[in-house]
Order: structure tokens, then C-alpha cells, then sequence
């Protein structure tokens, strides 16, 4: 009896950007939990270092079979015999590097299809990812440092997991924008802070309620932060708007003026408030001042829609209604993604644009 786990991520931190797709599987539950959560820890502690992968996952994984995709190289332990790993419809006999127009599947005992790797255009991800899972969102993360900043203090993370039982099969998706303030190393690193402790403690493969794990992510943080804070001698906190998804239903966990907007054919809608004193100033922050939570949810996803999440560098500039006809006019989530920090960069990029866009196929 096997446990198998596929999974995408996409972190953003300060000014770096890494992604990871792979496949992890196991006769014990328990150990390929642990491997995957301590897994997606130490690549941002290590800032998506490509070096210390190898390192990462002997540490991380004795017990558990995986194939991770690197850039454009493959990590894996466990091959012989256990994966088939198709490269554009042919069986992969010798591992080497995979290029960049590239799809992969793999199968796990010769019989079940477990994932997918998005490697080729999204549309073609869309394709063959509606014959192998149901309940598929699409996601991208993008994020820019303006044209004013010298630096960038949001972080931000997109990640989806299909845990395949015995059982049955179950998904979950955590995407989370995190809006750094207090200036060069204080507000980079409370928002590193928010998304590394959201990937440790997250809610994904858990039972858990929602909310009050959001609750106690944030709590967590936000005393990390404090101390952070006392050592510089100078107050820092960020932000933070996050989603978790599962059965197509969504919950928030919402702090200052990041937004999440739900989109669809028949116009745009913000879900979340923006905590603001005024036009410039939020009312409150992740280790500066909490006076509540706001938490929304379950919300039904509607097949079709699209769920944006971004920080205030694209809002203060961008409209509602742009948004809304640059996602009807691009549809895919990299194009829109990329087409809104654009849009935001040509009318001044004076902030961090930070945009993650989903697509609920």
C-alpha cells in the first residue's frame, strides 16, 4: 500500500523567485508528510539554492520515493522499477536535461497516473490535466520591484498538492501574498518570515479547521517578527492575505491592503477589506498591531472563474475594471499575471507589484 503526493510550488522572496514540481511517494503516510513539509522549509531557507537540493532531500527523505524537477534537470531517488517517467508520450529510458518544451507524466506500479508537470504552455498543462484530475487550478505568481524601490519586501508563495490514498484522492492549494513593511531588511524579512512559517505550519494535508490555523500561523509570526524587530531596533511588519482551497471551496485569512478578487464572466468582486487609516497607511500589521483577523469562507469556486491575489503596488495603480479586461482578454494565468505587473510598471511602478492569478478548470 503506497502514499503518493504530487506538487507544484512557486515562492517569491525579496528578490528572488524559485519553482518546484515533483512527485514524492511512501508505504507511510506520516514520513512523506513530514519529508514534503520539511522539504518546501529548507528550500526557502536556503533561498531556492539549486545546490543544496541533493543535500535536502537525502536529509529530508530515506524512507520515501521521489522524483523532484529541478530547473531543467531531474532529482531522483527510488527509479528503478518503481517510476515510468513519459517525456512527450515515450517512456524515459536515461535521465538527462529535459529542455524547455517538455511534458511529463509519470506512473507509479505501472497503473495509476498520479501528475503532471507543467513544463509546456499552460494550455497544453490544461489539456491533459483535465483527462488525469478533477478539481484542477492553475496557477502563477509573479512578482516585480517597481520601477522606484530598490529593493523588494513582498514575498509570496502558490502551492497546490494531490495526495493519492488507498482511499481516494484529495487536493489542496495554499496562495498567499505577504507585503513587506518597515524598509530594506525589516519589511523583506517579515514577510519571508510570514511565507516560510505559512509552508511549515500550513493547512495543507490536514484536517484541521481552517481558520484556526491561519490563526495560530499568524499569532506565531507575528511575535517572530517582534523579536526581529527588538534586535534591529527598528519596527517591521508586513501584511498578509492568504487562500486555502480544497473540494473547491475557499477560506481567507486577510491583514492590511493586499486583496483577493474573485472574477468571472460576469464582472470582478473584491472579497477582502483593506485595513487602512488612510489612503497611505494601513491601520494594522503582522508583528506591528493586530486588532482582528478578518477570515472569510468556505466560498464556492465556480468552474471558470479566476482568483487574484495582489498586493497594493498593483491596486493603488491599476483599476478594478482593468483588471477585470486584461483576465477576460489573456484567460491564461501566466499571461495575466505578467500583463497586470506590466500595466502597473507603464503607469509608474512606484511600489512591489506582487500578482498571483488561478484558474479553477
Amino acid at each position: 500500500m503506497n502514499y503518493t503526493i504530487s506538487f507544484t510550488v512557486k515562492v517569491s522572496t525579496h528578490n528572488q523567485y524559485f519553482e518546484n514540481q515533483g512527485i514524492m511517494t511512501s508505504r507511510n503516510l506520516n514520513d512523506i508528510i513530514s519529508t514534503l513539509r520539511l522539504f518546501l522549509t529548507e528550500l526557502v531557507n536556503h533561498g531556492g539554492n539549486v545546490d543544496s537540493v541533493s543535500s535536502i532531500l537525502e536529509r529530508c527523505g530515506r524512507n520515501v520515493n521521489y522524483v523532484i524537477v529541478w530547473e531543467d534537470r531531474l532529482v531522483i531517488n527510488g527509479m528503478d522499477g518503481f517510476f515510468t517517467i513519459y517525456r512527450n508520450g515515450r517512456k524515459l529510458k536515461r535521465i538527462d536535461k529535459l529542455g524547455r518544451d517538455v511534458s511529463l507524466r509519470f506512473v507509479v506500479n505501472n497503473r495509476e497516473v498520479i501528475g503532471i508537470l507543467e513544463v509546456l504552455s499552460e494550455e497544453d498543462v490544461i489539456n491533459i490535466s483535465k483527462r488525469l484530475s478533477k478539481n484542477l487550478i492553475l496557477h502563477d505568481l509573479y512578482s516585480d520591484k517597481g520601477l522606484v524601490r530598490d529593493n523588494n519586501e513582498d514575498s509570496a508563495l502558490s502551492i497546490s498538492i494531490k495526495l493519492c490514498t488507498p482511499h481516494g484522492v484529495k487536493s489542496w492549494h495554499v496562495l498567499a501574498v505577504a507585503d513587506g513593511v518597515g524598509g530594506f531588511e525589516a519589511g523583506e524579512r517579515a514577510s519571508l518570515y510570514m511565507i516560510r512559517n505559512l509552508l511549515d505550519y500550513s493547512p495543507i494535508i490536514s484536517n484541521d479547521n481552517p481558520f484556526k490555523v491561519f490563526e495560530s500561523i499568524i499569532n506565531r509570526t507575528h511575535m517572530e517578527i517582534q523579536e526581529y524587530a527588538r534586535y534591529l531596533g527598528k519596527s517591521c511588519g508586513t501584511t498578509f492575505t492568504g487562500c486555502l482551497i480544497t473540494n473547491n471551496e475557499m477560506y481567507i485569512a486577510h491583514i492590511g491592503d493586499s486583496r483577493v478578487y474573485i472574477i468571472d464572466d460576469y464582472g470582478i468582486e473584491q472579497i477582502t477589506m483593506d485595513h487602512k487609516v488612510d489612503a497611505h497607511t494601513i491601520s494594522q500589521a503582522v508583528g506591528v498591531t493586530i486588532n482582528r483577523i478578518d477570515m472569510y469562507g468556505p466560498i464556492n469556486l465556480k468552474k471558470n472563474s479566476y482568483l487574484l491575489l495582489t498586493t497594493d503596488g498593483l491596486t493603488d495603480l491599476v483599476s478594478n475594471e482593468e483588471i477585470y479586461q486584461i483576465v477576460m482578454r489573456f484567460r491564461y494565468p501566466k499571461l495575466i499575471t505578467r500583463k497586470l505587473v506590466d500595466l502597473a510598471n507603464e503607469k509608474g511602478g512606484t511600489d512591489n507589484i506582487t500578482v498571483i492569478t488561478a484558474k479553477i478548470i
